[in-house]
């Protein structure tokens, strides 16, 4: 809705030290018409507006250009906003709308800032969600954290000692060296999380700062809402399933099967890899639960993700080696079922399978892909055949560390 048009019209007129009366008569109206037109009562178009613009001076587009009541609201949020922060001179918000009329370059040129303005704080804002539920991140700055803390008290004790003996001092020195090699690690081992293309020899190398934050809102945002991969939705045989598996069937069949996937597409008789992907992309309600997604390839590589609750999945490659998905890679075409009990406390429910591509020579054995497809629940049934294993997300920020599947140190353990 275009405001302010017939005020413009005043101003103008005013500027030019016209009366109505003597616009009116230029332009072939009468002067209480003109009136209405002033006073926003009356709209005007065409001809009409092209012949008061040119006795006025103007061209049509300065009087009718777009100040909308959405711009108008966002200057009056703007100046109640900054109002709030006790500004020395508060904004007049009851001339907002002569501002608008009589300077509406500057009121398109504020108003583009503004709308600036909120977009990066959105784009603060998801960046700041990111990274509050990154886990690795969250370990990686408690263990630097640690270090930095260790570091400073050890120097401390070495400024302030004063005389020491040689075998002490040499102790202390050695705990800073270890503590500094530590928080290095550490450092270099979140930069690679972050951008695993980033050379740490070569930083002239990295991506420009606001390259880095767009790239961090796209994977975040896909993250929230993930598309599922084209070759999935070009597949024949995945149109079939969508057919077949719906919201209502699978309700139907849960009462059976107990969100069993595996007993979902053998009732159906199709493929479970295709029946997992069919599974994650319904919208969840109070019949049915949300299903989170993992589909890595046989070197562990992640081709597709979708996350749910409180299992985080990895972006690129490599999770704890109990998690299914990786048991299914050693034994492909046989179902894995697990009760996975994560760090938090949480229980998930997981269902993995890997497939193999036909081999196309004889000393090239072929290709495997694994996917995982999991449900959240509140605790395992005594009951259950289903076994329940301790997991959790990465080696080095597991505490647990009596697992014999380790494959790193946990990285909040001091060295002795």
């Amino acid at each position: 809705m275009k405001l302010l048009l017939g005020a413009r019209i005043q101003s103008y007129r005013k500027q030019n030290k016209l009366s109505q009366a003597e616009l009116a008569k230029r332009v072939g109206i009468s002067a209480s018409y003109l009136n209405l037109i002033e006073h926003d009562k009356r709209t005007v178009a065409g001809k009409l507006l092209s012949d008061i613009a040119r006795h006025l001076g103007v061209r049509a587009d300065q009087l009718s250009r777009g100040i909308t009541t959405d711009m108008i609201e966002r200057l009056q949020q703007a100046a109640r906003r900054f109002a709030s922060e006790r500004t020395s001179q508060p904004a007049e918000l009851g001339q907002i709308e002569q501002f608008v009329t009589h300077f509406p370059g500057w009121a398109h040129l504020l108003d583009k800032q503004i709308k600036a303005h909120e977009a990066g704080e959105k784009l603060n804002e998801l960046l700041s969600d990111r990274m509050s539920h990154d886990p690795v991140l969250a370990e990686s700055l408690h263990i630097m954290l640690s270090n930095i803390t260790a570091i400073r008290s050890t120097s401390e004790l070495l400024t302030l000692q004063g005389a020491m003996a040689d075998e002490q001092r040499a102790k202390f020195t050695r705990n800073i060296f270890q503590e500094s090699k530590r928080l290095s690690t550490t450092a270099e081992k979140l930069l690679l999380h972050f951008d695993s293309k980033i050379s740490l020899s070569a930083p002239e190398a990295t991506s420009a700062p606001a390259t880095e934050v767009r790239t961090a809102i796209d994977e975040h945002q896909a993250d929230v809402q993930p598309n599922l991969p084209a070759s999935i939705v070009r597949d024949e045989a995945f149109q079939h399933v969508r057919e077949v598996i719906t919201a209502e069937s699978v309700v139907n069949t849960l009462k059976h099967h107990h969100s069993d996937p595996f007993a979902i597409a053998a009732y159906f008789d199709l493929s479970p890899r295709l029946t997992f992907y069919r599974l994650s992309e319904l919208e969840p309600h109070e019949m049915l639960p949300a299903f989170g997604l993992l589909e890595i390839d046989n070197a562990s590589g992640v081709l597709h993700r979708k996350e749910i609750g409180a299992l985080r999945l990895p972006s690129r490659s490599g999770a704890c080696p109990r998690w299914p998905i990786y048991r299914a890679l050693s034994s492909p075409g046989h179902p894995v079922m697990m009760r996975m009990h994560i760090n938090s406390g949480e229980f998930v429910n997981a269902f993995a399978i890997a497939e193999s591509d036909e081999r196309r020579h004889i000393h090239l054995p072929p290709l495997t892909k694994a996917v995982m497809i999991y449900t959240e629940m509140t605790a395992p049934r005594p009951d259950s055949y289903v076994p329940s294993v301790n997991v959790g997300f990465h080696c080095s920020i597991c505490a647990r560390t009596d697992c014999g599947d380790r494959r790193e140190t946990y990285a909040l353990l001091s060295e002795g």
